[in-house]
C-alpha cells in the first residue's frame, strides 16, 4: 500500500453518513480512483455535496477492488474538522493535495519540513552552513552506522599513545583541506629545526614563548635540587596578577604552608627585606614567643596611626587584670557600629541605652518591660495570659478561639458567609448563617414579609373573631364584611345584602340574626 496522488481524478457518490463512500465512476473529462490511484493504495481526497454546503477533505484508502474509499484521517471539514454526515444527493469526490500538506517558499525563500527529508540522489548545498536541531560548539559529524550524529570532540575516546598504526587528523596549509597524518610523518615533523624538540634529549633547550604548566608540577628526583640562577644582575621575579605575587613555603607533609606576599598595587610603595646577619639568627614572629635583647624601639606604636602617650602609672592600671585573650577579643566589633549585635562578641549599649540585631533570648524569669514593641510574628507555644488586649489591625485564628466570659463587639460582626438576608440560628453546638425560607422572608434592613395566601384558618386562634370589639350598633350599609367567594377570601359591603334581599329591611334582619 502506498500514498499516491494523481492529476485529473474525479468521481461522484450518492453515499450519505460518516462511512466509507461508494464511488460511482468519473466525470466526463476524468479518470477514476482505480486508473489513477489503484487499488488498496492510499490518497487525499476531497468530497464536496453538490447542492448542500457540505465539504471534507483527508486521506483515505482505496478497498482492493476500487469500489470503495474508505475515509481514514478528516484533516478539515465543513463539521468542525471532524467527519461529515453527508444528506442525501450527489457529491463529487476527486484527488487534491491539503494545504496542510504543502511544502512550499515563504516570503524569505525558506521551505519549513515537518518531518523526515528522504534524498534519493545527492543533496547539494549551495549555501555555507548545514543548521541542525542541536547546534553544539565543539561537536563534529560522526556516522554511528545508520545515521550521522552530532558528538563533542571531549566525549570521543581517548588514547593514552599513539602507535605507530594510529592516524589523525590535521588541515593541509597549503590549501589541500582535512587530511590525515600517520604516527611516523607526525615524528618527522616535529624533528625539524622549526619544531619543537625532545626535551629529553637537548642539552640546552629554550623557549619561544611562555611556559605553560597547564596546572602541573616542575619535580626532581633522586634527591636533584631545583637551581634557579639568573644572569649577572638578574633577579628572580615573583608577578603578581589579580592578586599580588606569593611564595609559599609547605611544610614536609604539604598540609600547612607560610606564605611571603607582596604589598598590593594600591600601597605604592617597594620594600627591601634583609635577612638578618650573623649566624643562627632568627626572625622575629607575630605568634610566637620571642625575647628582644638590646633592642631599641623608636617611637613605639600600639597600631599605625596610634602612637603611645600613655605613661608607666597609667599603663600599670592593666596589671592584675586576669582576662585572657580571648575575653578582651570579646569586645572587638571592629567595624560594626555600637549597639548591634556581633557574633560571638560582648554586647554594648549605644549612647540611647539602645541594642538591634539578636536573634534567640532564653529566659529563666520573667520579662519586665515598661513597653514591648514587636514588628514581626508572635510565637506563642504555650498559653498566653492577658488581662487586656488592644489589637488594632486584623487578627487571623487557624484555629477555635474560645471565650468563657462575653463577647463585646464595638463595631461588626462578619462570618465566613455574609450572604445578605441570612440569620444566625442555634442547631444545638453552634450558631450557623442560614438563609430564612417558606412562607417569612426578611430583608437586608431588618423588614419581614409575609408570603401572599400563606395565613391559613388553622393559623388563625379562636378568638380571632370573638376577642374583636363587638358592634353593638350603626351598622351602616358601607360597613364590610369578609366572605369566601367560590373559595377566594374578599370584603363584602352590607350594602351587597341589602341588594341580596331586595331591599326588604325584614329579611336583612332576619339574615343578620
Amino acid at each position: 500500500m502506498a500514498l499516491v496522488i494523481n492529476d485529473r481524478v474525479k468521481e461522484t457518490t450518492t453515499t450519505t453518513g460518516t462511512g466509507a463512500v461508494a464511488l460511482g465512476g468519473a466525470v466526463t473529462g476524468f479518470e477514476t480512483f482505480a486508473a489513477g490511484v489503484g487499488n488498496s493504495n492510499t490518497t487525499y481526497y476531497a468530497i464536496v455535496h453538490q447542492t448542500d454546503d457540505e465539504f471534507e477533505v483527508g486521506l483515505g484508502t482505496l478497498d482492493g477492488d476500487s469500489s470503495d474509499l474508505t475515509r481514514t484521517t478528516v484533516i478539515s471539514s465543513s463539521n468542525s474538522d471532524s467527519a461529515v454526515d453527508f444528506a442525501a444527493g450527489t457529491k463529487d469526490i476527486f484527488c487534491t493535495v491539503p494545504a496542510s500538506k504543502l511544502i512550499f517558499e515563504d516570503a524569505s525563500n525558506d521551505v519549513t519540513i515537518g518531518r523526515n527529508l528522504t534524498v534519493t540522489g545527492d543533496l547539494t548545498v549551495s549555501g555555507d552552513d548545514i543548521t541542525m536541531g542541536t547546534n553544539t560548539a565543539g561537536h563534529i559529524f560522526v556516522a554511528d552506522g545508520t545515521n550521522f550524529n552530532p558528538v563533542a570532540v571531549t566525549d570521543l575516546s581517548a588514547i593514552s599513545t599513539i602507535a605507530s598504526g594510529d592516524t589523525l587528523l590535521a588541515v593541509d596549509a597549503s590549501g589541500g583541506g582535512l587530511k590525515k597524518v600517520s604516527r611516523s610523518v607526525l615524528v618527522a615533523g616535529l624533528a625539524t629545526s622549526s619544531a619543537l624538540n625532545n626535551v629529553s634529549e637537548d642539552d640546552t633547550p629554550q623557549l619561544g614563548g611562555n611556559l605553560d604548566m597547564n596546572g602541573s608540577d616542575i619535580v626532581t628526583t633522586s634527591n636533584a635540587t631545583i637551581d634557579l640562577a639568573p644572569n649577572g644582575t638578574g633577579t628572580v621575579v615573583v608577578r603578581g596578577n589579580t592578586n599580588s605575587g606569593a611564595i609559599v613555603f609547605n611544610c614536609e607533609s604539604n598540609s600547612h604552608g607560610q606564605t611571603v606576599i607582596a604589598q598590593p598595587h594600591s600601597a605604592g610603595v617597594t620594600n627591601t627585606m634583609l635577612l638578618p646577619a650573623g649566624a643562627s639568627s632568627t626572625l622575629v614572629s607575630l605568634v610566637s614567643t620571642d625575647t628582644l635583647t638590646n633592642k631599641t624601639l623608636t617611637s613605639p606604636k600600639i597600631n599605625e596611626d596610634v602612637a603611645v602617650t600613655s605613661t608607666a602609672s597609667e599603663l600599670n592600671v592593666l596589671d592584675g587584670i586576669t582576662a585572657v585573650v580571648g575575653e578582651l577579643n570579646a569586645l572587638d566589633i571592629g567595624a560594626t557600629a555600637i549597639g548591634t549585635a556581633v557574633a560571638s562578641k560582648a554586647v554594648i549599649l549605644d549612647s540611647n541605652k539602645d541594642y538591634t540585631g539578636f536573634r534567640n533570648i532564653t529566659l529563666s524569669g520573667e520579662l519586665d518591660a515598661g513597653s514591648l514593641d514587636v514588628s514581626g510574628d508572635i510565637d506563642v507555644d504555650g498559653t498566653a495570659n492577658l488581662d487586656v488586649v488592644d489589637i488594632d489591625g486584623a487578627v487571623n485564628m487557624a484555629t477555635t478561639a474560645t471565650i468563657t466570659g462575653n463577647l463585646t463587639l464595638g463595631a461588626q460582626l462578619i462570618m465566613p458567609d455574609v450572604t445578605s438576608t441570612k440569620m444566625l440560628v442555634a442547631d444545638g453546638t453552634s450558631y450557623q448563617e442560614v438563609s430564612i425560607s417558606g412562607d417569612i422572608t426578611i430583608a437586608n434592613t431588618g423588614a419581614v414579609t409575609i408570603a401572599a395566601n400563606a395565613v391559613e384558618g388553622s393559623m388563625l386562634n379562636n378568638n380571632t373573631i370573638s376577642g374583636q370589639t363587638a358592634l353593638t350598633s350603626g351598622l351602616a350599609t358601607d360597613d364590610e364584611l369578609l366572605v369566601s367567594d367560590g373559595g377566594t377570601l374578599k370584603r363584602m359591603d352590607v350594602s351587597v345584602l341589602t341588594t341580596l334581599t331586595d331591599g326588604s329591611a325584614t329579611a336583612l334582619a332576619i339574615a343578620l340574626g
